[in-house]
């Protein structure tokens, strides 16, 4: 899942227009907010979520 984040985040951080924004929906934040830290975003939970058993979290990323 590390690299998996980490992957998703450079490709973010690099196509991500300065004033644009992403979301996304992860079960683990920690895991997103340290790969998103490693690139230059800035990681916001907006919203847990109950989805089939399991809590994923609504997250906005920006540069």
């Amino acid at each position: 899942l590390q690299e998996l984040y980490g992957a998703l985040l450079r490709e973010m951080s690099r196509l991500l227009d300065p004033a644009g924004r992403a979301v996304l929906l992860a079960e683990d934040g920690a895991l997103l907010r340290s790969a998103a830290e490693q690139y230059g975003l800035d990681c916001t939970e907006l919203m847990r979520i109950s989805l089939k058993g399991i809590q994923p979290a609504i997250y906005r990323l920006t540069k």
